[in-house]
């Protein structure tokens, strides 16, 4: 009987990577990408201490291209085996890169034996782990607090921690627009943590010291260097998926990108933006920055929103599964499978509708829900149910996947979820990050 596509996965046998294939691969594929990013590494660790020495890396998820500046920065003689998110090994232009580097799966944000029994096995081999401790690529540009559990998983290991730093990888790979935009990327490698210091530090101590060090701000960064990315004349477009209020007349969803410019179709506010990210406005305006400062003010603002007892968000929504046999092809996430009413409160996440045409529901609690996943832009999101189950969710009127992350995120916060934002994180100050033109 033919297996499904889990099964294979849950059953894997998963061993270190061929070194011939795997060195093909980096220096044929991987190369000629990081030379059309126009990426430098910098290395502070004598990789050659590591030649027979297991260790895991760690690094900042900047985007979607990182397992191209995590390879080159150890070198490839030095295999790594990669945890992946559970949902990327049904896209077929993904499945023969997966094989030749062995790559692991994980659920997002629920605790997945499939990812714990594949890591064990590579540990055992005596091959090298890497994982992106936030647990998804980043949204805004920044950095995201590391997911729950980061911290115990390096600690159960024992292995000395390396740490790659990127900077420009979101920027080149952006959340809102699925066309590369080559321009810089820098990726710096350091130890971060050797055998004696891991077994001094407690697991919340390993999580805070991975906020600490792993933190980046793709668009503060590019202050600084004000590199110049190919955004084919566009560095606006879709940027609305992210940037859904104005911050001049507080209106939601009215901001639309195009022609060079963010403009609210509500108020006429205008800023313009170029290709090293620059937002400029008409004097006397006070905006945010930058759109990551842009959107932790809508974090903020949602914040807010949701400390409201009677505090409620709805929208029809298609729903989106994981094929049980078929791959999906490249530009699909998901499999259509109905659609239906899905609402957030302070409870927690509910869906009312259809699913292979029959009635369907679903309830996730916010306790078991700090964020959802975003794996190809900001359109759409997913989750984990509790039962291992993915769920996609695509808003039908407007966009609004954003708004729906933001609310999951801060209910599950103010309800003492375990996932909660940075300590110096500060969510009364409004004004944070605008800037007066």
């Amino acid at each position: 009987m033919k297996q499904t596509i889990a099964k294979r996965l849950r059953t894997k046998k998963y061993k270190r990577p061929n070194k011939i294939l795997y060195s093909l691969l980096v220096n044929i594929v991987v190369k000629s990408l990081a030379r059309k990013y126009k990426t430098t590494i910098t290395r502070n660790v004598d990789m050659k201490k590591y030649k027979n020495k297991q260790f895991i890396l760690v690094g900042n998820h900047a985007s979607r291209a990182d397992y191209i500046f995590a390879t080159l920065a150890v070198g490839s003689t030095v295999p790594l085996n990669f945890v992946v998110g559970h949902n990327e090994f049904y896209r077929s232009h993904l499945k023969l890169i997966f094989s030749i580097a062995n790559a692991i799966p994980k659920k997002n944000f629920v605790p997945d034996m499939t990812t714990i029994r594949g890591v064990s096995s590579i540990v055992e081999q005596g091959g090298n782990i890497c994982i992106f401790p936030e647990g998804m690529s980043s949204i805004s540009g920044a950095q995201q607090p590391v997911a729950l559990g980061s911290g115990k998983f390096i600690k159960h290991y024992n292995l000395p921690v390396l740490m790659i730093k990127i900077k420009g990888g979101y920027l080149t790979n952006t959340k809102f627009c699925l066309t590369d935009r080559p321009g810089k990327c820098e990726v710096e490698l350091t130890e971060l943590l050797n055998e004696e210091q891991l077994k001094s530090l407690s697991a919340e101590q390993i999580d805070a010291l991975l906020d600490e060090k792993l933190y980046h701000d793709d668009y503060e960064w590019n202050k600084q260097a004000q590199v110049e990315f190919d955004c084919k004349g566009k560095p606006e477009y879709h940027i609305e998926q992210l940037l859904y209020k104005c911050p001049v007349c507080g209106e939601e969803f009215k901001i639309v990108g195009e022609n060079g410019k963010i403009t609210c179709k509500k108020c006429n506010f205008e800023a313009t933006i170029d290709q090293k990210y620059n937002i400029v406005a008409k004097e006397g305006s006070f905006i945010p920055e930058t759109p990551s400062k842009w959107m932790e003010w809508e974090r903020r603002l949602v914040r807010k929103e949701v400390l409201n007892q009677e505090f409620c968000m709805k929208e029809k929504v298609l729903l989106g599964v994981l094929p049980d046999y078929k791959y999906l092809d490249k530009t699909q996430t998901s499999q259509p499978a109905g659609e239906g009413m899905l609402m957030i409160n302070r409870e927690g996440l509910r869906f009312e509708g259809l699913k292979n045409g029959s009635p369907f529901s679903l309830f996730i609690e916010s306790k078991n829900l700090p964020s959802f996943g975003m794996c190809t832009d900001a359109s759409l999101f997913y989750t984990f149910a509790q039962n291992g189950e993915y769920y996609e969710f695509t808003p039908t009127e407007t966009k609004t996947a954003i708004k729906w992350l933001l609310c999951a995120e801060e209910i599950h916060r103010i309800n003492g979820g375990k996932w909660q934002n940075y300590p110096w994180f500060d969510y009364e100050d409004l004004t944070a990050g605008f800037k007066k033109f």
